[in-house]
């Protein structure tokens, strides 16, 4: 990584004033960007990974939280696994550790209702979602569009996000669907589902590989996503908004520094850009209700389970 690694006793005596302290769950190519970021944002970081070969100062949280006096983390990151996600922060949370960032989504899809019931009452400031798209330049721009009303009303929004992505095994609904789910939120609102598409056509593995969404925003908007890891052309994301006064249409770089800015704004608690534990848990929901829907019409696996997946309004 390029920094130097610590013993646990010289982290655990390593208090410059002010300093941020943070405790960095998973060591996969995620966990290590935060860890980059951390250290260029003069962060103390103490990284947890239970595979010996990714070199984490701990293998196990609760080696790096009994290594530790409660008050030690002044911040985590939670990303490992997704299956992992709730146990971790439900352990953070009783550590004490004031503020937690966790990587989407929230939780696994069919842990929806016990994420929900044993987050309640959780403090708002304390826990945040790694939605990072919101920080892109180009998403900010047509959110200070659409909240001027230079658009006037929204009557349709229409969100792509296309990529190759060939040695990847995970779930593109899970991965590019819970980003663009939430963008499509932080621009206009609340959504419910009308109906959603998944399939796999056998070009890269035995998860799906394609998605499409259809769905309303509160006040009547039709919004259409469309995502997929099989484009070999190029990575492609794009966001048309259309309204009775003009229609923009954006193509975000997804090069820009996300991560940094995201968690720059973690560290100095900027609450108003960070995605909130609530919207973690509302973008969970349109998840769930997105895979319940396909699993009722027919007859989806569950996404867990891997195997070919196919689904229809």
């Amino acid at each position: 990584m390029g920094h130097p690694t610590l013993t646990s006793a010289e982290l655990a005596t390593s208090r410059p004033h002010g300093e941020k302290r943070v405790l960095v769950i998973g060591r996969g190519s995620i966990g290590q960007k935060h860890e980059r970021n951390a250290h260029a944002l003069g962060a103390t970081v103490v990284t947890v990974d239970p595979d010996p070969d990714r070199n984490a100062n701990f293998l196990t949280l609760d080696q790096a939280l009994s290594a530790f006096p409660p008050d030690f983390f002044t911040h985590a990151v939670v990303a490992c696994p997704v299956a992992h996600h709730l146990s971790t922060l439900v352990e953070l949370l009783d550590f004490g550790v004031p503020a937690i960032l966790v990587e989407k989504p929230l939780a696994r899809l069919d842990e929806y209702q016990r994420a929900a019931n044993l987050l309640t009452g959780i403090l708002p400031h304390r826990v945040f979602m790694g939605f990072n798209w919101r920080f892109n330049s180009a998403v900010q721009h047509l959110k200070q569009h659409l909240v001027d009303g230079t658009l006037g009303r929204i009557h349709v929004a229409q969100l792509w996000a296309r990529e190759w992505l060939p040695r990847y095994q995970g779930h593109v609904v899970l991965e590019s669907g819970s980003h663009i789910l939430d963008t499509a939120r932080f621009l206009l609102g609340d959504l419910r589902v009308v109906g959603s598409y998944v399939t796999n056509h056998g070009v890269l593995s035995t998860t799906d590989e394609a998605a499409s969404f259809l769905l309303a925003s509160e006040h009547g908007c039709h919004v259409s996503i469309h995502v997929n890891f099989i484009n070999p052309a190029s990575y492609d994301y794009t966001i048309l908004v259309q309204g009775d006064r003009g229609t923009l249409c954006l193509h975000p770089y997804r090069d820009e520094p996300m991560h940094r800015l995201e968690l720059d704004a973690f560290f100095r608690g900027d609450t108003e850009r960070l995605a909130s534990l609530e919207d973690g848990l509302k973008n969970l929901a349109l998840l769930h209700a997105i895979m319940e829907k396909a699993q009722a019409t027919c007859g989806l696996r569950d996404p867990w389970e891997g195997g070919r997946i196919q689904c229809c309004w």
